[in-house]
């Protein structure tokens, strides 16, 4: 089945009869190209370090540091939520 997106792109529904594993979003490739366009078109660096023991994330407007040993879908969620601020 195909729908149109807001943007007006074509955007098929997942297959149904496929696993699990098939249909689960590659969560490190899209935070890899998340932070390369925000970093590369937004000039926002993007780095790994110590945010306090209740965060996993913090921004100060030029900087977006996640904390270590987030998995790639939450690193996802971080930079989208983190560089909205900053916008």
């Amino acid at each position: 089945m195909q729908r149109h997106t807001p943007t007006g792109r074509i955007a098929r529904d997942p297959d149904p009869t496929a696993s699990a594993a098939e249909a689960r979003p590659d969560f490190e490739q899209a935070a890899a190209a998340v932070a390369a366009l925000i970093s590369g078109r937004h000039g926002v660096a993007i780095t790994t370090g110590d945010v306090g023991e209740q965060f996993k994330g913090d921004l100060d407007g030029a900087e977006i540091v996640i904390a270590p040993g987030c998995d790639a879908e939450t690193t996802l969620f971080l930079l989208a939520h983190l560089f909205g601020h900053t916008v």
